[in-house]
């Protein structure tokens, strides 16, 4: 398993303009969740994504993966960090605004310093990491302690499928290290690819005219 390096000023960067555009998704799904069910806004996301990022393999000449092993985990992975969370998360929202939404999803680098702490040989405590973790673990006492005494059992359901979506990101996140000797933009290509995949039949299954 490969390690991790160290963040640069360069990559805090990056992490900020991807927190931006992550933390306005949730904003649009409030706004699709209108019209359309969490089911199909899941694949929606999944499918367009999944183009995306073939024409881009193609177009930089990249291969996919050819043995049977990397495609079997990279649909185990597809599953719990695309299929399964891009539907609960706007299926939580039903129950619940976009902001809370945020904040129930921020607690996965918070559970995932305490799996990696005992998973990794890269990523073990520190002070600052505990006393991390004590607020984020704190906030979601909190956000749930909010509605046990309202009674809302509706804004409790979603929170807990955000929740459910954190520990698949977290779980896929330590298999995708088992498969970095892929570039970056073909495991993603095929982490969406495998999802659309997994999720087509669904779209048989389930009865969407009533929404």
């Amino acid at each position: 398993m490969i390690q991790v390096q160290k963040p640069v000023f360069i990559d805090y960067l990056y992490l900020v303009i991807l927190s931006a555009i992550w933390g306005s998704a949730f904003v649009a799904i409030e706004y699709a969740l209108n019209g359309f069910p969490p089911f199909l806004i899941g694949f929606g996301r999944i499918f367009i994504s999944a183009l995306f990022l073939y024409i881009i393999v193609k177009y930089q000449g990249l291969l996919f993966p050819k043995d049977k092993n990397t495609w079997i985990l990279l649909f185990i992975i597809g599953a719990l960090n695309n299929a399964i969370p891009f539907v609960l998360i706007p299926w939580g929202q039903q129950f619940i605004s976009a902001s809370t939404a945020s904040v129930m999803l921020a607690m996965g680098p918070f559970l995932a310093l305490v799996l990696s702490h005992y998973i990794t040989n890269d990523e073990k405590f520190t002070f600052l990491k505990l006393l991390s973790v004590f607020l984020g673990f704190a906030g979601v006492f909190i956000l749930f302690g909010q509605d046990f005494f309202t009674g809302d059992e509706n804004s409790i359901y979603g929170k807990i499928a955000l929740l459910l979506a954190v520990c698949g990101y977290i779980s896929s996140g330590f298999l995708i290290r088992k498969i970095t000797n892929l570039p970056t933009v073909v495991t993603s290509a095929s982490m969406f690819i495998t999802a659309s995949i997994l999720m087509i039949p669904y779209l048989f299954i389930f009865d969407f005219s009533s929404y």
